[in-house]
């Protein structure tokens, strides 16, 4: 199938508006659409509002992931792709190895289908394993994940920290020596 370009035209009244506000409003009527698969090829070819300061870019997108990033995984659905795209607007990071949990949904555990989103808080992930937890169930995992592994810590931002998910975006194709420390049954 071939992708079109997508235009959203956002009336900005006020001039003085940031072009972050702008951003975050373009991200919300990609995601109420469905049109993060199309929007993230563009973004990925280069091609943005040429208006738009980048690093405003940038920071819009690292906070719209933080409370709508399941929903850009889903629309894009292609690890690789999105991996791509959370490179590119994710700040390095630069720390030590650490161990991370994340609360992942047994049925993308078996398929090999896990998140990004990884956490060092344990009661965070258990959490996120209770609300992953359709289908089959829900499974706590934790891995010492080194610097390579980690893409980017979003543990300095201020609703990251607020919702006490000290939230880190790792490469889930370079994981290894996951542990299933826990498992909860569906919830359905």
């Amino acid at each position: 199938m071939e992708s079109k370009i997508i235009t959203i035209e956002i009336d900005v009244k006020n001039d003085m508006k940031k072009s972050y506000d702008y951003i975050v409003e373009k991200f919300e009527v990609v995601t109420e659409f469905n049109l993060w698969k199309a929007y993230s090829e563009q973004l990925l070819k280069g091609e943005r509002t040429p208006m738009l300061d980048v690093v405003d870019y940038e920071k819009a997108f690292y906070q719209y992931w933080i409370n709508s990033g399941h929903h850009i995984r889903k629309q894009v659905n292609d690890d690789k792709a999105l991996l791509e795209l959370l490179t590119l607007f994710f700040p390095k990071y630069t720390e030590k190895s650490i161990v991370l949990y994340r609360g992942e949904n047994l049925d993308a555990y078996n398929d090999k289908r896990i998140g990004f989103c990884w956490t060092p808080n344990v009661d965070k992930a258990k959490q996120f394993m209770s609300s992953n937890a359709f289908g089959s169930g829900g499974v706590l995992l934790r891995c010492k994940c080194q610097p390579d592994w980690i893409l980017s810590s979003l543990s300095l931002d201020e609703h990251s920290r607020h919702l006490g998910e000290d939230e880190h975006i790792v490469n889930p194709f370079l994981l290894r020596n996951i542990e299933v420390l826990d498992s909860i049954a569906s919830l359905e």
